[in-house]
């Protein structure tokens, strides 16, 4: 499949702060970890020792790995899945599934950011990097823990792995 670039007509994959944007919705408060303006980072982070434990925010709008357990949970029968979509609460556009359950690919190459949460690169626009090995995908999966799972929540992966916890 060839890439047409940002200037297809069409469909195409958002760029970062597309997919950030729709993940949010409405929410305008950059400082909430879930799009339903839910979320403080204390809550979030806690024990190591307990990397999956339940979190009361992001329970209802999304499948992470406390909650998308195939069957009775117990740490010899650790089986997570991938969930069936709108079964949990949408965003303010409607959108559903947009925290959790895959992670989505997004147009940008993966560039970290610095302390202070900008792009490490000065000269960077708001696309990203014109180029690079890895992309970025964001949003978490069901397998994650919860601050995984936040609407700035973001990794570099390759786009050539295939596997059933990254979507579109």
């Amino acid at each position: 499949t060839l890439l047409k670039g940002l200037s297809c007509n069409g469909y195409r994959l958002p760029t970062e702060a597309g997919g950030e944007y729709a993940v949010r919705g409405n929410d305008v408060d950059t400082s909430a970890l879930f799009y339903d303006g839910t979320g403080a980072e204390s809550q979030v982070h806690g024990d190591p020792e307990d990397n999956c434990r339940s979190n009361a925010d992001l329970q209802d709008i999304g499948w992470y790995c406390a909650n998308s357990w195939a069957g009775e949970r117990s740490l010899e029968d650790q089986v997570s899945k991938v969930q069936r979509v709108m079964q949990r609460e949408p965003n303010a556009w409607g959108l559903y599934d947009m925290l959790g359950n895959v992670s989505e690919w997004v147009w940008d190459y993966w560039q970290p950011y610095d302390a202070d949460g900008d792009n490490l690169a000065d000269d960077v626009p708001e696309t990203g990097p014109s180029s690079g090995t890895d992309r970025v995908k964001r949003g978490g999966a069901y397998f994650e823990p919860a601050d995984n799972c936040t609407v700035a929540s973001r990794q570099p992966h390759s786009p050539n792995d295939r596997n059933k916890n990254i979507g579109f």
